[in-house]
């Protein structure tokens, strides 16, 4: 007797009404967040030196507290035009690190 060839193929059948399900699994994508910089230290990852930290601050007079400065000056308030390069709230502020001391960020007050 001859050995008989395997059937061609054909899809399987299945009862009615079920049906054959595929699950595809997709991976999400990494999103990296910066961290919004502002009056107050920020805990970061420092891209310097990799350690986990809270940031140093530090003031220095920006764009707002010149404005400010020159707006009073110019309206007549020359004596008191200086009052915002000296008020910690109209300053820029930068972010550093305290381990390696490298400037993570700034925050801008304009």
């Amino acid at each position: 007797m001859a050995a008989q060839a395997p059937p061609p193929y054909s899809p399987q059948s299945y009862p009615q009404g079920q049906t054959q399900q595929t699950t595809v699994v997709l991976a999400q994508p990494t999103v990296l967040v910066s961290p919004q910089y502002g009056d107050s230290p920020v805990r970061i990852q420092c891209p310097a030196c990799k350690a986990d930290v809270m940031t140093s601050t530090s003031c220095e007079p920006g764009m707002l507290a010149w404005v400010i400065c020159l707006v009073l000056f110019f309206i007549g308030f020359w004596l008191c035009c200086v009052i915002p390069l000296c008020i910690d709230s109209c300053k820029d502020v930068t972010h550093t690190c305290p381990n390696c001391r490298h400037v993570v960020g700034k925050f801008s007050r304009m």
